[in-house]
């Protein structure tokens, strides 16, 4: 006898032709929003597909490694793209991206906030199901989102985009992108990732809180489409995740140190939590993402994230 055949994943279940659009508010998470959207080749070949044994492992290894494409799933509107979608995330497959042009409370590094004009910018949340990356390694997930922005933006506007550890996103001293990614481990693997992305695109005006905010309007003198550049990042963060699986989680630490902010050899400035200002030379970036720094008595110390802050005079912007 042949076990039955599963229930058809959430991502297969109705749904409209198009992303998806919830009313304007609080969206509660479940199975309205997770219909067919813009799944290129994944939904007809889904369907075509039939297995006479119920192997989930294979349906998963064919549609990421052959026919997966990012899905793009629209919120009207939402709090915040990274909490909605670790809501549903058991629920997804990889590589699906929530994002919304009016995001009401948007989160960044240790319980930072990020505020985006509505409609002005690109704000969004991409989900990663790895395979076999240490929960030791996880920092190469940051290098490649840090990557695929920097490398899009950089296009864009035709200038040097820089990555200030651990991955924000630099033109000059001033900061066009933030992230907040949010792993879940599994013993000692990555589960999934849940990368939150938000990029300032259009917005030439920001709160006082932010200290040294650019856009890339401002930066180029004209306006972009927010989800031509999501797209673009997305497709370019598919890729390098796709070659650390391939080639390891190391694959991209020559490209990241490559483009880091301040990493050119000379000493800079940088505080302690405790206000102590001191001069070091940016080194390295472990695979655990601890940063690397050369004091000016020669001595090496290692940092983690909120440690060591770096100080760039504002009054010179």
């Amino acid at each position: 006898l042949q076990p039955p055949p599963p229930a058809p994943p959430l991502w297969e279940r109705g749904g409209e032709a198009e992303d998806t659009h919830l009313a304007e508010g609080n969206p509660t998470p479940g199975p309205s929003p997770l219909g067919k959207g813009r799944g290129g080749l994944l939904e007809p070949i889904a369907e075509q597909i039939h297995f006479s044994f119920n192997s989930l492992l294979w349906i998963r290894y064919v549609i990421r490694k052959i026919f997966v494409m990012a899905k793009y799933i629209k919120l009207a509107q939402v709090e915040s793209t990274n909490t909605y979608l670790l809501q549903v995330a058991g629920e997804l497959p990889g590589a699906t991206v929530i994002y919304t042009p009016c995001q009401t409370a948007g989160r960044g590094q240790k319980g930072n906030r990020w505020l985006a004009q509505p409609g002005m910018n690109a704000t969004f949340s991409y989900l990663y199901k790895p395979q076999g990356i240490a929960a030791r390694e996880q920092f190469c997930i940051s290098e490649a989102a840090a990557l695929a922005v920097a490398t899009v933006l950089s296009a864009e506007c035709g200038e040097p985009i820089t990555v200030k550890w651990p991955n924000d996103i630099y033109h000059g001293d001033r900061k066009i992108c933030g992230m907040l990614i949010e792993n879940s481990l599994q013993g000692r693997q990555v589960d999934y990732s849940v990368i939150g992305i938000g990029i300032n695109v259009n917005q030439r005006e920001f709160d006082a809180y932010a200290p040294n905010p650019t856009s890339l309007s401002l930066v180029t003198g004209c306006d972009h489409d927010p989800y031509q550049v999501m797209c673009k990042v997305c497709d370019c963060l598919e890729q390098l995740l796709a070659r650390v699986e391939r080639e390891g989680t190391q694959a991209l630490h020559a490209d990241y140190l490559s483009v880091l902010y301040r990493r050119d050899g000379q000493p800079h400035a940088f505080s302690l939590p405790d206000g102590t200002e001191f001069a070091a030379t940016l080194i390295d970036v472990a695979p655990d993402g601890m940063l690397a720094l050369r004091h000016t008595d020669g001595s090496l110390h290692h940092y983690a994230f909120k440690q060591v802050a770096f100080l760039i005079d504002n009054s010179r912007l």
